[in-house]
Order: C-alpha cells, then sequence, then structure tokens
C-alpha cells in the first residue's frame, strides 16, 4: 500500500507499507532502526536517490523485519522529514503524551539531515512550539554499529594514525566509551587524544558536537 507519493522537486519519495508490516509497527514491541541504502537505486537524474528502510525484531517471526520503507528521491532533510512524518502517522499516537509514553526509540545513523528531519517532523505532526525544549536522546540515537565502522576507518588511516600507535589510539578511543567514565576523565581523554593524534581533530570534533554527542 502507498502511504505517500510526491514527486515535488526537495522532497520527492515514495512510502509503501503492507498491512502485515503495520501490523507488527502497532505492536511497538522493540526499538526500531532506520537505514538508508544507496546502491539500490541508481538514477543518473537523482544522484542521491536511496531506499530508507525502518525495521524491529518481531517476536512472533522471531527476526528483524520492515515496517516503512520508501524510496526517496534525494538525501536532505527535507525528504527525511516527509518520511519520518509517515512514521509518525503510521502510529496513530492520539498526542504527544502518549508518543513520550509508548513510542519505542529508533536507531539511525549521524547523518544530520536524518536527524533534523526526524525532530522537524516530530515537532510538526505533534504541533510542538519550536521553544519546546525537547530531549531528543528519548527518541532518537544513533547507532554504534556506524560510530565503531567510522573509528576503526580512521584508525586505519595511517596519514592519521601511524600504524606503530594504533594501539594507543585503540585504548584512548575505546575508553571514551566506557560508560562508567567520569566528565573529568572523559575530558581528559578526549585532550589526550588530540594531541597525540592532532589530525584527528576533526573527526572527534564532529561527534562531540552538543546536537550529536548526546545520541551516542
Amino acid at each position: 500500500m502507498v502511504k505517500s507519493l510526491v514527486g515535488t522537486k526537495g522532497e520527492g519519495h515514495i512510502i509503501i507499507q503492507t498491512k502485515g508490516m503495520e501490523t507488527i509497527l502497532l505492536e511497538k514491541e522493540n526499538v526500531m532502526q532506520s537505514d538508508t541504502i544507496m546502491s539500490y537505486v541508481r538514477d543518473s537524474q537523482l544522484p542521491s536517490a536511496n531506499v530508507t528502510i525502518t525495521s524491529t525484531y518481531s517476536l512472533i517471526l522471531n527476526c528483524y523485519v520492515p515496517i516503512l520503507i520508501a524510496i526517496l528521491f534525494g538525501m536532505t532533510a527535507m525528504h527525511y522529514h516527509q518520511y519520518f512524518l509517515v512514521l509518525f502517522e503510521c502510529f496513530k499516537f492520539k498526542d504527544f503524551d502518549e508518543f513520550d509514553c509508548k513510542w519505542p526509540g529508533n536507531v539511525c545513523d549521524f547523518s544530520k539531515a536524518e536527524r533534523v528531519g526526524f525532530e522537524s517532523a516530530l515537532c510538526q505532526h505533534f504541533s510542538i512550539p519550536n521553544d519546546k525544549d525537547l530531549i531528543m536522546s528519548k527518541y532518537y540515537s544513533c547507532c554504534e554499529v556506524h560510530l565503531e565502522g567510522s573509528r576503526a576507518r580512521v584508525a586505519r588511516n595511517h596519514v592519521v594514525v601511524h600504524p606503530s600507535k594504533k594501539s594507543e589510539f585503540d585504548n584512548i578511543d575505546h575508553s571514551l566509551l566506557d560508560k562508567e567514565i567520569s566528565m573529568e576523565d572523559f575530558n581528559k581523554q578526549v585532550k589526550k587524544l588530540k594531541k597525540e593524534f592532532p589530525k584527528s581533530k576533526k573527526w572527534i570534533d564532529w561527534y562531540l558536537h552538543e546536537r550529536r554527542r548526546s545520541l551516542i
């Protein structure tokens, strides 16, 4: 079933959901994960076209299953805004209070456009004022798999991390993800990482941006 079809430039998309997908979505059993896959769609006129899928674990089927699938004609915040707007509509929450209590949570990658689209769609769907302070980490978090993949790529870059110092980089970097680390020790380790591996500074600062770090 086509949930939304828009051809307008800047927000074009096709979003679909079967009855079975809707049934599993409404059970709200487990955290969801939204992923964008580039290789499924190839169009010279739409180089950023992609397939975006939100999936969750079904206790009945005992596996991960898609609950919403879209072909997005781009990867801007507006494309993701339209996608998440449909996702919120599918849940049929009567108001924001019900959403706040029953939303199962959604894990995404570290795309800024995806995060901004999620937040703007949430505010539009529930008519939330722009000045309302939302704790987005309650509803949206970033995938540690994507973080680990990024970390591994940096560690393999010999311009950033010399092979002789890879173990040192790994030890410091992994210490930052220790849930028991104090803020004081965290800041000391960040400072040490930047000092020992100065070419990693932009990478570190990107993940520690105030709108991103709380979602990890």
